[in-house]
């Protein structure tokens, strides 16, 4: 299957959406899921590309949250986790 991830807050909600990922591409080996950001953010908490990035990086950084980013950039470089960004979500 394919799913596609709105994103909206950063922080504990975006972490959630990456473990939630984490999951859904574990749980179905032949999946893709695609997280849909907002190009700029609107608000101060609104989720953008570099965000995701930031978030996985900062899961890489705890000792919970390592496999996850290692599964995630893994999943990246395969093509089955991605990050695409509209405006149709700031407009």
């Amino acid at each position: 299957p394919k799913f596609i991830i709105i994103l909206d807050n950063c922080g504990a909600e975006l972490l959630n959406d990456l473990i939630l990922a984490d999951f859904l591409l574990r749980t179905w080996p032949a999946s893709t899921v695609t997280f849909h950001a907002k190009s700029y953010p609107v608000f101060v908490s609104d989720a953008i590309p570099a965000d995701v990035d930031k978030h996985v990086q900062r899961l890489s950084e705890s000792t919970a949250g390592s496999k996850v980013a290692q599964r995630l950039r893994s999943a990246a470089q395969n093509g089955r986790f991605t990050v695409d960004s509209s405006d149709f979500y700031t407009g």
